[in-house]
């Protein structure tokens, strides 16, 4: 079914959205959690709870994309159990953080949300200006979660090779996002 159909079974509250929603985005979303969780049945209550917010957000919001949409509400969900059971435990996704740490600045509650836009708007300005391989493994790493052996068997490179390039690109993003103001 066609997207902007889903959208419109929102914004007239008809409970078949969610049902449309889950035949064309079921497995997008698992991926998403899965990678997150490494659980099936944390992931299958995000999926739900992902499945709510999207309930509960179209309207007021409109998304212009709505996979993007629900990956993205899908992937915030995923994130926030994964804290929420792992306070005190390392594990990859702890490790992925940490990577970003040497290059984001670090958020704190004294952040207002305007400036936490500016940084995401920083962050995609950046990744605008990277070709199209160091983009996409970016993104697989830090938006998608993906290890770096699932990126390196993605893009038919190896695992040093993509270690690399995100070594790189996380050098380069701390330069860039110093010169937009935002210090480390």
């Amino acid at each position: 079914m066609d997207d902007k159909y889903i959208i419109e079974l929102y914004l007239l509250r008809s409970e078949e959205a969610i049902s449309e929603t889950d035949k064309k985005y079921n497995n997008y979303c698992r991926k998403i959690g899965f990678s997150i969780l490494n659980n099936h049945e944390d992931t299958e209550e995000c999926v739900n709870d992902c499945y709510f917010a999207v309930w509960n957000n179209i309207p007021p919001t409109i998304p212009n994309s709505l996979r993007a949409f629900i990956g993205r509400i899908m992937r915030n969900i995923s994130i926030s159990l994964y804290r929420k059971k792992s306070a005190e435990k390392r594990s990859n996704i702890a490790d992925l953080l940490n990577e970003l740490d040497k290059c984001i600045p670090l958020y704190d509650t004294s952040w207002g949300s305007l400036n936490l836009k500016l940084l995401g708007e920083s962050i995609d300005s950046f990744l605008d200006t990277r070709n199209n391989i160091e983009r996409n493994i970016f993104i697989k790493r830090y938006f998608f979660c993906r290890s770096v052996k699932e990126i390196a068997d993605e893009c038919s490179l190896s695992s040093t090779n993509v270690k690399v390039i995100l070594h790189r690109v996380r050098k380069k993003l701390k330069i860039y996002l110093e010169k937009e103001g935002f210090f480390i």
